[in-house]
C-alpha cells in the first residue's frame, strides 16, 4: 500500500516498512486491523512511505530467520554448489507474549527502554503508566521492554466466577463485576 503519487516511482526510491503478521488467507481479519489503520498512520508520516503486510503465520513470525545472509549448500541438478541467501529484514513483527522471550533471546529485538525514557522527559509522564499492569510482566524480558501492546488484553474483563461465590458463601460481602 503506497501514497497515490508513488505508482509512478522506482521501487529503490520507495521507502517500504514491512510488517510480518501471523493471518492466513482464511484469518484476513487480524491484517485488516493493519489495513484500516493505515490511512491515519499515513497522514502522520507525512506521506513518505508504503507498508507491506506479509503474512507469513506463527511459525516463521517466530522462527523464521530473519535480517541475515548466509551461504549454504544446495543441490541443483546433482551438483553441489553453494549459494548466498539473505533473509528479510522485517520492521514490525506482530508477535504474541510468548515469542517475544524467543526472539529476545536471539538478540533479534530491540529494547525500547530509550523510548518509554524519552517519552517520559518529553511529556512529563510514564509511557508504561498507560499500559495495563498484565504488560509489565508480559512484554518486559529481561528488564527491556520489548513491545508495546497493539490491541486490548481482555484479562481485566474477566473474573473468577467460582472464587466469588466461594467468598460469598464464607459471608464475604462481595459483589460480581458489573
Amino acid at each position: 500500500m503506497c501514497p497515490e503519487d508513488y505508482k509512478d516511482k522506482n521501487e529503490d526510491e520507495i521507502n517500504t516498512i514491512l510488517l510480518w503478521n501471523t493471518s492466513g488467507l482464511r484469518d484476513f481479519y487480524s491484517t485488516s486491523i493493519y489495513l484500516n489503520a493505515f490511512p491515519e498512520w499515513l497522514r502522520n508520516q507525512k506521506d513518505n512511505f508504503c507498508l507491506r503486510i506479509e503474512s507469513v503465520g506463527w511459525i516463521d513470525n517466530v522462527d523464521g530467520k530473519i535480517c541475515k545472509s548466509e551461504i549454504e549448500k544446495v543441490v541443483e541438478n546433482n551438483i553441489e554448489m553453494t549459494k548466498k541467501v539473505t533473509y528479510p529484514c522485517p520492521d514490525l513483527i506482530i508477535l504474541g507474549t510468548t515469542q517475544l522471550s524467543s526472539r529476545f533471546n536471539k538478540k533479534e529485538t530491540l529494547s525500547l527502554n530509550k523510548f518509554f525514557t524519552r517519552y517520559l522527559n518529553n511529556h512529563g509522564q510514564s509511557f508504561e503508566g498507560k499500559i495495563n499492569k498484565y504488560s509489565h510482566f508480559d512484554y518486559r524480558v529481561g528488564n527491556n521492554w520489548l513491545a508495546v501492546p497493539l490491541i486490548t488484553d481482555f484479562r481485566t474483563f474477566r473474573f473468577n466466577k467460582t472464587t466469588f461465590d466461594y467468598c460469598r458463601k464464607k459471608g464475604y460481602n462481595i459483589q460480581y463485576p458489573p
